[in-house]
């Protein structure tokens, strides 16, 4: 029940192009804009003649006059080329594939039935793209791939025509790879190719495409040797995998029968933009929504919208594990990921992003690292991670090898900037929390109203009844062993954390005792108990960090000049509550903690609110965490000269030199 009554039954969406004439909005193409004079503009077509400019194409962008709204998840327009191959209506894509050359462009219409309600009907195929082409959808919602009714034939087929190609040559297995098993099996696509087949000689890509229905392979599955492919503007929804749910490159490890090994997947300068993932999930390894496996160096994944994934390791939203140098993550907006692994110490953090390089695979060593990765101006909200660290962002083993292997000058680097990290909650410690990332770059980061509940099995310390609370906003905590033994003496990840706004970040304790002996947090918020707030901690080792012309809730004796306290002034915001807790409602209800009960009641699991970003009565945003003109934190921070991915701002815009 939201304030003023009862749910809405029904949404009222507006899918037009909006008025045509004095409202008129612009088209662009690859970035160029097309001549508004040239543009026929009504509110359910718009036609016109492409320019010379536009080249061979890019993505279409329609921005409507009346109220600025864009599209996000659109298509690829492609110009001139070779003629296109179709898919008859009722035909097979895979057949499709199979009579193509390399960078052919393949147009997919929608299925030629109509289901009751109105909607195209699916392909219902395992596709297998063992080739370069261009895979093209009439856009998402119509070009649409199921394959959950896939029996065990179809599966069986499938094996044969994968084990076929490899026979002949046409699908390289990666080195240490020693067959396509059942954790690859059943994506609704599947792209594997022979060694030097994609590259940047050759466009491959997947535009426009629904995907759904995986129960092991996930939505859209790169084996391997698929550099240069591109992922864009597709719908990858409730999609089950292995090793990650609905987006996934390469593997976290193989196994060649001596023992687990990091393997290259030969996928880099892969493109993963403008998609909707939404609701998959990942049994193993890092990532429900998207996952990035060793060897994908130089990915760019952008302008995503990753929502309502499930992780029951790590990494629900987007998962980075294993060596892949290079990586950027920007401009994402990824909202209400969850994650939670019911073994104690086995993982379940990162609920928004996580980035891992590798645990070490033989005792008293080091993982391979990360590489070089950046997070840039995501929108990182209201995720989870239940059982560990990281409600927003979770690096761990960041650093490894390159730590013994190359000039300190060459350590990997985890840069984060721009980025804002609100509203998320971890069963453990952090909604930011670093381990073994010896160059961490965090600036011009909001980072507010996250919490901490301290319900994972490593918060009870002595005591089964009750948790020690643990620190809610940005965490370090000390190096392994190792790291501490190859850094000579650095003990803990020490990042630089300038012009950041760390606000408010609640930490609770769990209490079996609270409602009744079902247990609680508290301070108990819903009667007026007041919140405790810890935005900074080192744990594991006495230690500080180093906060430099940053807003914080408090400033318990930090040496680093031009933070200040005050108020930062948001032009709306909002604080986490119960699954029913909604702003505007009557009264603050709590985050509620409940039994894993299929665990015997031994794991607590969480269920919080809203779930949503805008107030479903109003249209109005819950949380704008702009700030409003005369708050303190304007052009209060330091100068970001020496970073280029500091230019810009969260919203694009230039920023002033010496400005936040």
């Amino acid at each position: 029940y939201y304030a003023g009554g009862p749910q809405p039954l029904t949404v009222t969406r507006d899918y037009g192009f909006g008025p045509g004439g004095p409202s008129q909005g612009t088209v662009s193409i690859g970035g160029v804009v097309i001549d508004p004079l040239t543009v026929n503009w009504t509110d359910t077509t718009i036609d016109f003649p492409v320019p010379a400019s536009v080249g061979s194409g890019g993505q279409l962008v329609i921005t409507r006059g009346d109220n600025g709204l864009s599209t996000t998840t659109g298509i690829t327009v492609t110009v001139g080329g070779t003629p296109p191959i179709r898919v008859p209506l009722g035909g097979s894509i895979q057949a499709a594939i199979d009579v193509a050359n390399p960078g052919d462009l393949i147009l997919v219409p929608p299925w030629n039935v109509v289901n009751p309600d109105g909607t195209p009907a699916a392909y219902e195929e395992l596709v297998v793209m063992w080739k370069p082409v261009r895979l093209q959808g009439y856009g998402a919602n119509a070009t649409r791939i199921d394959v959950r009714n896939m029996t065990p034939v179809d599966l069986a087929d499938w094996h044969n025509k994968v084990d076929f190609l490899i026979a002949t040559g046409d699908i390289d297995l990666l080195p240490n790879q020693n067959a396509i098993t059942a954790v690859g099996e059943g994506a609704g696509i599947f792209v594997a190719g022979a060694n030097e087949a994609f590259g940047p000689g050759v466009a491959a890509r997947i535009d426009g495409i629904s995907v759904s229905g995986s129960v092991a392979g996930g939505g859209i599955n790169v084996n391997g040797y698929a550099s240069n492919l591109q992922v864009s503007n597709n719908i990858i929804t409730q999609n089950n995998g292995v090793y990650g749910g609905g987006i996934r490159l390469g593997h976290p490890f193989l196994d060649p029968g001596t023992g687990f090994v990091y393997q290259d997947g030969f996928n880099d300068d892969v493109i993963i933009r403008n998609n909707q993932v939404m609701q998959n999930g990942t049994k193993n390894a890092a990532g429900g929504g998207i996952a990035v496996f060793h060897g994908s160096d130089n990915y760019q994944m952008t302008g995503n919208f990753v929502c309502g994934n499930f992780s029951a390791t790590d990494g629900a939203g987007i998962g980075h594990l294993g060596l892949s140098n290079g990586g950027t993550i920007a401009d994402n907006t990824v909202l209400f990921n969850h994650a939670y692994q019911q073994t104690a110490g086995a993982g379940g953090g990162g609920g928004g992003i996580y980035i891992g390089g590798g645990a070490p695979l033989t005792q008293g060593a080091m993982g391979p690292g990360a590489g070089n990765v950046d997070i840039v101006s995501n929108l990182i909200q209201g995720n989870a991670a239940g059982t560990d660290d990281g409600g927003g962002i979770y690096a761990e083993y960041f650093n490894g090898d390159d730590v013994n292997t190359l000039p300190q000058a060459d350590w990997y680097k985890l840069g984060i900037y721009n980025n804002r990290i609100v509203n998320n909650i971890t069963g453990l410690a952090g909604t930011v929390t670093l381990q073994d990332v010896v160059n961490a770059d965090v600036r011009n980061n909001t980072i507010a109203h996250n919490d901490s509940i301290a319900i994972a099995a490593a918060a009870f310390t002595g005591n089964i009844n009750m948790t020690s609370k643990q620190p809610a906003g940005v965490v370090s905590r000390a190096h392994t062993p190792e790291m501490a033994a190859a850094t000579l003496g650095a003990d803990f990840s020490d990042p630089v954390l300038d012009n950041n706004i760390i606000w408010q970040n609640r930490s609770f304790h769990w209490d079996s005792a609270e409602n009744g002996g079902q247990g609680g947090l508290l301070p108990n918020v819903e009667i007026g108990e007041a919140p405790v707030y810890d935005d900074l901690a080192v744990l594991g080792i006495t230690g500080s960090l180093n906060p430099r012309y940053c807003v914080l809730t408090d400033d318990p004796g930090y040496a680093g000049p031009g933070n200040t306290i005050l108020d930062p002034g948001f032009v709306a915001s909002y604080v986490n509550g119960g699954p029913s807790h909604l702003v505007g409602a009557a009264g603050l209800t709590r985050i509620e903690t409940i039994p894993a009960f299929d665990e015997g009641g031994n794991f607590i699991d969480l269920s919080m609110g809203p779930l949503t970003t805008h107030d479903p009565l109003t249209g109005l945003l819950f949380g704008d965490y702009h700030i409003t003109p005369g708050s303190p934190a304007e052009d209060a921070g330091t100068a970001v000269a020496g970073e280029p991915l500091l230019a810009f701002d969260f919203d694009g815009d230039t920023r002033p030199s010496g400005a936040q």
